[in-house]
């Protein structure tokens, strides 16, 4: 187990990725921290401080493989694409917590991570220390990615907390009816987090009116 004392900075995961698997069946990121690290501190806030400073790295790959159980979509024996869409620079930081992804899934085939995001920093291509986890940045509007010769048919499609009702369906600065058509031509699932219950359900009618369900 990795055992932190208090340090500031990220976590060193590669120290207890070995011991982490899907096993545990743990519940929520607090049961999670408390099954593979050993928070080693006397002060019950600093704990606290700790598990929500490095649960920043996990969020996302937790999140996705919970979502995936409940689909029943964590595929063993092929190659995995996944496109992260509406991405910003919390996907680039939180880069390191997707090596416990790869363990969750316990899959030895290739994982594909194709981040895109019209916010994200740079277009980057890069491996991760496990040769079988792959990231693809792309610093563009979904719309344009898909129809970009750089287009790979993904198995699943996430956006983490993509401010889908961030404007209103119609206006010029509006950019997602274009790219939730696209993304429901990929017939695969598509898996949307938001930060509160009320964003979600405003989020998912701004979907079916983009689709024409309602």
């Amino acid at each position: 187990l990795l055992a932190i004392r208090g340090e500031t900075g990220s976590p060193d995961m590669r120290c207890y990725l070995r011991h982490v698997t899907d096993e545990g069946k743990f519940q929520n990121m607090k049961d999670f921290i408390n099954a593979h690290w050993n928070i080693s501190t006397d002060s019950e806030m600093q704990r606290n401080i700790l598990i929500g400073q490095y649960s920043l790295y996990m969020t996302c790959p937790l999140t996705l493989f919970h979502a995936m159980r409940l689909l029943n979509c964590v595929p063993k024996n092929k190659a995995i694409v996944i496109h992260v869409v509406g991405a910003n620079d919390s996907e680039e930081f939180s880069l390191m917590g997707w090596e416990i992804f790869l363990r969750l899934i316990e899959t030895a085939m290739p994982v594909t991570m194709i981040v895109i995001g019209s916010n994200l920093q740079r277009n980057i291509h890069m491996l991760s220390e496990n040769k079988n986890l792959k990231f693809d940045f792309y610093d563009m509007l979904y719309e344009n990615y898909v129809r970009s010769s750089s287009f790979v048919k993904p198995d699943l499609i996430v956006g983490f907390n993509s401010c889908i009702d961030q404007h209103k369906l119609g206006s010029s600065k509006e950019t997602w009816a274009p790219s939730i058509k696209l993304i429901a031509k990929q017939n695969c699932p598509f898996i949307l987090t938001s930060p509160t219950l009320s964003t979600f359900k405003k989020e998912t009618d701004i979907i079916n009116t983009i689709l024409g369900r309602k």
